[in-house]
This record gives C-alpha cells, structure tokens and sequence, in this order.
C-alpha cells in the first residue's frame, strides 16, 4: 500500500475549508459548531499566504491543480474539485489579507445549491 505525502498548507487550507463547508451545509454559518472550523481555516489561510502573497488553484471536476502539480489528496480530487467545479469555479485565488468575514461569506455562497447560484448569474456575480 502506498502511502500519501502529508497535504501542503495549500491543501490543507482546501481540506478545512471543506470541512467547515460540510458543517454548514450540516446546520448553518452562523451555529456554534462553525466557529472554531473558521478560525482554524483562517488561521491555516493567513499560514499559506505567509509563504505566497496569492494563493491559486486550478478547478477541474476531478482534480485540483496547483501551480504545475496536481494535488494528491484523495479529500480534493473526489470532494472539493467536484463540488467547485459543480458551482463553475475553474480558478479560485485568495490574496493576501482575506478576513474572516470575507472567508465567512464565501463559505455562505458556496453553501447555496449549485442551480440556485447559476440562477442568480454565477458566483462571480454574487461576490460583487
């Protein structure tokens, strides 16, 4: 059996993204048992950043690409890249000096169906 390297910051910043994602989809972004999957996600975020001013990734539907390398953890190819993928994120690019809330409202965004997103004229328009 062939074991995988530990995730980098960057994945691991996508794998507790996807882990407080699930728990807001669970309950909702304003329940307790949120809170400390944001802050530990921020604090991981502000990590990552730390070693690159932006950070960027690459959405397929199976897979999510970092730079020129594809990642190798099995919790982004098989949850993270198809759900994205699912609310037409192709690139998703966190810059240096992302808050909290802003982290917090995005979660909120994706929390919303994929058709209710295309309905209202795709994230990008939500963002804005």
């Amino acid at each position: 059996m062939r074991s995988l390297p530990p995730p980098t910051v960057s994945e691991q910043m996508l794998i507790e993204l996807s882990q407080w994602l699930a728990r807001v989809l669970q309950y909702s972004p304003t329940h307790p048992s949120c809170t400390p999957l944001a802050e530990r996600t921020h604090q991981t975020l502000v990590r990552a950043l730390g070693q690159r001013s932006l950070l960027e990734f690459g959405v397929l539907r199976d897979d999510i690409q970092m730079g020129e390398d594809f990642s190798t953890q099995p919790a982004l190819k098989t949850r993270v890249a198809p759900y994205l993928h699912e609310r037409g994120i192709l690139v998703l690019r966190f810059a240096h000096g992302v808050s909290r809330d802003e982290l917090a409202a995005f979660i909120a965004l994706l929390a919303r169906p994929a058709q209710t997103i295309f309905e209202a004229g795709g994230l990008v328009r939500l963002i804005v």
